[in-house]
């Protein structure tokens, strides 16, 4: 039996809750500011459904990238036109005018071989889309080491429980170690949410996705069901989705076609259309 250490209260500027691709980034662009920085991850290892994901980004064309390429004006309209006008455009706009800069952040600072990077195809094949040959593992893996390089405090079988409220505003976090002991720490300069999704929670599905979510094998990370949801909730946000809406989250067209007993070798030889009848992905990069 392991007996839990009792742990003093501790401060710093931010606290990120969640070692994915947010919030190791958070946490790099929170220390390059400045910031003392505290991130917690739940599991034993960092990168979240990042570390799983086919590592690729999408940006607005540079010069570089040839005449054919979309820039952020095609981009921009090529995703709002795709979402049916469903999308935030706030959002997408933020996006994609960030797109070069964040691309080049990355690449520039965090990623070790940068010139290994592959162009990703495409539909259409105008869109800029590029990874690394060891996808999402290896591009996680850089920016992991990347933010230890820098001086983020990352401590790993770490969950957080609760946020700490004081009048209206989240000043910190109540931390689980895998010991059983807990801890709070507070953050003068704010605490980023970065635990994800809900994709592999059943019960999360079933409560605010499409009737027969729960029964989707999900591809997402162990870990994402829905944390931050939960600490939302205990302090009284209201969580609620719009009617456009909709996930069965960290899936892929193989997942389901794999239950059911499917030859995957056998995608490479078809088209998967949509209910238009048109394609909408390449099959020859389905997992």
């Amino acid at each position: 039996i392991v007996e839990a250490v009792v742990r003093e209260d501790e401060t710093t500027d931010v606290l990120v809750i969640g070692g994915g691709g947010a919030g190791l980034t958070a946490a790099i662009a929170a220390r390059e500011a400045g910031a003392n920085v505290i991130l917690v991850e739940k599991l034993s290892f960092l990168g979240g459904c990042s570390a799983m994901s086919g590592g690729v980004i999408t940006r607005a064309a540079v010069e570089s990238d040839g005449d054919n390429a979309m820039n952020a004006e095609e981009l921009y309209a090529f995703l709002m036109e795709t979402s049916e006008n469903r999308a935030d455009s706030a959002v997408v706009r933020k996006y994609i005018d960030t797109s070069i800069d964040t691309y080049n952040w990355i690449y520039d600072n965090m990623v070790q071989h940068p010139e290994n990077v592959q162009r990703y195809p495409m539909i259409p094949e105008s869109i800029v889309a590029n990874r690394l040959p060891g996808r999402g593992s290896e591009i996680m893996g850089d920016i992991a080491n990347y933010a230890y390089s820098v001086g983020a405090d990352i401590r790993l079988e770490v969950t957080a429980t609760d946020l700490i409220e004081e009048n209206g505003k989240v000043i910190g976090a109540v931390v689980r170690y895998a010991d059983g002991g807990e801890q709070k720490i507070y953050a003068n300069g704010g605490v980023v949410l970065a635990t994800g999704g809900f994709a592999s929670s059943t019960e999360k599905l079933a409560q605010y996705s499409t009737p027969g979510a729960d029964k989707v094998i999900s591809y997402a990370s162990a870990g994402t069901v829905g944390d931050g949801l939960d600490m939302a909730a205990k302090i009284g946000v209201k969580v609620s989705f719009t009617d456009d809406w909709d996930t069965c989250g960290g899936t892929t067209i193989a997942n389901p076609l794999s239950a059911a007993g499917y030859d995957l070798s056998l995608l490479h030889n078809i088209m998967i259309l949509n209910s238009e009848g048109k394609r909408f992905v390449d099959e020859a990069n389905i997992q």
